[in-house]
């Protein structure tokens, strides 16, 4: 029990997440005790960001505004996402190349695909650092349930684990 503590006290978390993962844990441990108004006011600066880049940087999306007569302007809150068309499956396989963002290497995506449960597994690409922040939102959500890193748990998720 002493060296568990011990061990959180000195190195709480694993170096190996980087600097990526330690810019969003204190974000998200910031930002979960703000205040409704704060908290959607941050969602719609960061969803005008989004939009814009996705205008800015991804084929697609420039033409699909265009095609609706929509500018960036146009959307700037989450109700306003209904003026946009839902993005299928069948649309992402049909606009993969399209659907890439330009202003991104490709040095700095990985490809990725989802297990196909549906019938046929879906590509797509993720920033490298997605990673790291994916693990910033697993950290938060374990410690609300009461796990420290150090811990012993386990995950079950939609994986086939060989050798069981």
């Amino acid at each position: 029990m002493w060296r568990r503590y011990i061990r959180r006290i000195v190195s709480p978390i694993p170096r190996f997440y980087g600097r990526e993962f330690g810019k969003w844990r204190r974000f998200l441990e910031e930002s979960q005790w703000w205040a409704p108004g704060k908290l959607e006011d941050y969602q719609h600066r960061e969803l005008e960001k989004l939009i814009q880049h996705s205008y800015d940087n991804v084929p697609y999306y420039r033409d699909l505004f265009r095609e609706h007569g929509l500018s960036p302007r146009d959307i700037q809150r989450k109700e306003d996402l209904k003026k946009l068309p839902f993005l299928t499956k069948d649309l992402i396989k049909a606009n993969f190349e399209q659907l890439q963002a330009q202003n991104m290497p490709r040095s700095s995506i990985e490809f990725h695909t989802t297990g196909g449960t549906t019938g046929t597994p879906l590509a797509v690409g993720l920033e490298r650092r997605t990673n790291a922040i994916r693990l910033a939102f697993d950290w938060r959500f374990f410690n609300w349930a009461g796990y420290h890193f150090g811990d012993r748990c386990a995950v079950v998720r939609g994986r086939v684990v060989e050798g069981f």
